[in-house]
């Protein structure tokens, strides 16, 4: 920023907006030093022809994802406090993009046991995946309401855009009783969305026998 003829005080604000969905509007986001005039240091600074004032406003922890934009409002005050001039400039659109892991339990299927050291129980599938940008692991899959106490096993690592079975060997589930399957449900992974890490079905007439 540069004075104008009869600077004596030179202001910026900085708003900070944000678009959660292509063609949405653009909102403005709360932060510090966002949204208030800000002014130099150095009250002096405009009063002389050659000042320049380069203010570098970083933001972090921005949710995502979501399309930002900076609005940057200037104004030039005389020695009477007079508004000298003033101007708005808007930076080009930024997208944020997401990229923690995502876990999720995609779907939980029953089968009877075949084996006969496994009479009587059922095998539940849970397909786990991971649609996020990012790798996770290890953290645990429980399955519960399957005639027993809560299983769990260990995923010790899934990519990014990847799908693991696990597989879970207990009583067979009675017709119409509640299955489900929770991904991390400590919720010990630094994820995008908890809301899809369990799913809950209802056992099948089917497998009701187990054998």
């Amino acid at each position: 920023m540069r004075p104008v003829t009869g600077t004596a005080k030179m202001q910026m604000r900085f708003d900070l907006m944000r678009q959660l969905t292509p063609g949405a509007r653009f909102t403005l986001v709360r932060g510090r030093l966002l949204g208030n005039w800000i002014s130099p240091s150095d009250p002096t600074l405009g009063q002389r022809p050659a000042d320049v004032w380069i203010v570098t406003h970083p933001v972090v922890d921005l949710a995502a994802p979501a399309t930002y934009r900076f609005r940057v409002s200037f104004r030039w005050s005389g020695a009477q406090a007079q508004r000298l001039a003033s101007a708005v400039q808007t930076t080009s659109n930024c997208y944020e993009p997401e990229l923690r892991a995502d876990l999720l339990v995609r779907s939980l299927t029953v089968t009877p046991s075949t084996t006969p050291s496994s009479s009587g129980k059922d095998i539940y599938t849970a397909v786990v995946a991971n649609r996020g940008q990012t790798g996770a692991g290890p953290f645990p899959v429980m399955l519960t309401g399957a005639g027993s106490s809560p299983q769990t096993t260990t995923v010790t690592w899934l990519a990014p855009h990847s799908a693991v079975h696990e597989q879970f060997v207990a009583p067979a589930c009675t017709p119409g009783a509640s299955l489900t399957a929770t991904v991390d449900p400590a919720h010990t992974i630094d994820e995008f969305n908890f809301a899809n890490n369990a799913l809950t079905i209802t056992c099948p007439a089917s497998t009701a026998s187990g054998s």
